[in-house]
């Protein structure tokens, strides 16, 4: 039986990374049915029909819905309807992957994640640097150290098993619905825990009167690379009235949940288009130097671990992603939509669902009405 896929919104997020990533998964699943795609544009999602190969296209999405019966929904629509398309979706009982932010504000991911535990549907935020491989390759080697299996000797082969935050299993450990990790006894080292996690975030020209939108992004990876949420956090705000009224640096000072400490730091008027990840532990550190976009100043990425001084490895981006420069893969894009769609074949949860995004959108507010703080103080 084919695995049916509609799309809603055929901009130029959707048609520059995800409607690549569709035409790759279907390659990859024969199964797969490119059923239909709609725009409020008719031209534009005539435009993507074709491009992608979808067999149909709409003007209106609930009229798309009623004649396909899709087993998934990818919303990929504006900011500013998100919230309104995506409880639609969820109210008519489809599956449903949904670009960021889930809403401009948490009020409307709560009205999300209510219509998702009425319908019961699997659901997911698109959140890619989640899926990034440079960022997954971090992930596993971080989920290594607090295993015990840091400070190896060169060529020495990690002979544990582990669990990898998108969804692959294993007998060692297992993974919380909000995304903590719990590890057996022997695994155990907690006199070496991850201590500090800092997170550069740098644009050109970006001129946004709100640029929580855009923020929110690496608000989310840091949260995907500490497994834990912002218990708390001290925002300062740095005004560039030069370039625009509501213009600004944003700089975060956070604890987490886990205890660990992080500072993010925001420039979106920069000379640089760049996003880093530095993280500490005992006499290892980290750098994730990642690719982002086209225009990132460290394309193709890389990622060294530091232990004691020296250089333990050093991974180019380029063999993360297979070779590939395509951004659709090194910016995440195909690895989250397969996720999704391999979680709706199998009917498990989603590790990026709603609910799980909620810390992310609670911090977002408090950008966008400038908050000194949030939680406790």
């Amino acid at each position: 039986m084919a695995f049916r896929i509609c799309i809603i919104g055929c901009g130029g997020i959707s048609g520059g990374y995800h409607g690549p990533s569709y035409v790759k998964y279907r390659l990859e699943n024969p199964d797969t049915e490119l059923a239909a795609c709609c725009d409020i544009d008719s031209e534009k999602a005539l435009g993507y029909s074709k491009r992608f190969g979808f067999a149909r296209c709409y003007t209106d999405y609930v009229q798309m819905l009623r004649d396909e019966k899709p087993d998934a929904v990818c919303v990929t629509v504006d900011e500013d309807h998100t919230a309104g398309v995506g409880i639609a979706v969820l109210n008519m009982g489809f599956p449903m992957f949904i670009e960021k932010p889930p809403g401009k504000n948490s009020s409307e991911t709560r009205m999300l994640i209510d219509a998702a535990r009425k319908s019961g549907v699997i659901n997911q935020v698109g959140y890619n640097r989640r899926y990034m491989p440079m960022l997954q390759k971090l992930k596993t080697m971080l989920d290594g150290h607090l295993a015990g299996h840091t400070d190896r000797p060169a060529g020495h082969t990690d002979n544990f098993t582990w669990v990898h935050p998108t969804g692959h299993t294993d007998k060692s450990a297992g993974v919380h619905p909000a995304g903590h990790i719990d590890r057996p006894a022997e695994h155990a080292n907690h006199n070496d825990p991850l201590q500090y996690i800092r997170y550069d975030f740098y644009r050109v020209g970006r001129y946004d009167e709100d640029f929580s939108d855009t923020a929110v992004h690496g608000i989310d990876a840091v949260r995907y690379i500490a497994g834990a949420d912002y218990k708390r956090v001290q925002f300062s705000y740095q005004p560039l009235p030069q370039y625009g009224a509501n213009v600004q640096n944003i700089y975060m000072d956070c604890e987490m949940t886990s205890g660990l400490r992080a500072q993010l730091s925001f420039c979106p008027v920069s000379g640089v288009v760049l996003e880093r990840a530095t993280v500490h532990a005992r006499d290892n550190t980290w750098m994730a130097n990642s690719p982002i976009w086209a225009e990132s100043y460290d394309q193709p990425g890389e990622l060294l671990h530091i232990v004691g001084g020296k250089t333990a490895e050093r991974i180019s981006g380029a063999e993360l992603c297979g070779g590939s420069d395509e951004l659709y893969i090194t910016n995440g894009f195909y690895n989250e939509n397969k996720a999704f769609f391999d979680s709706v074949k199998t009917g498990r949860k989603s590790d990026c669902d709603l609910e799980q995004a909620l810390n992310t959108s609670l911090v977002k507010d408090c950008i966008s009405n400038k908050d000194s703080h949030f939680g406790q103080t």
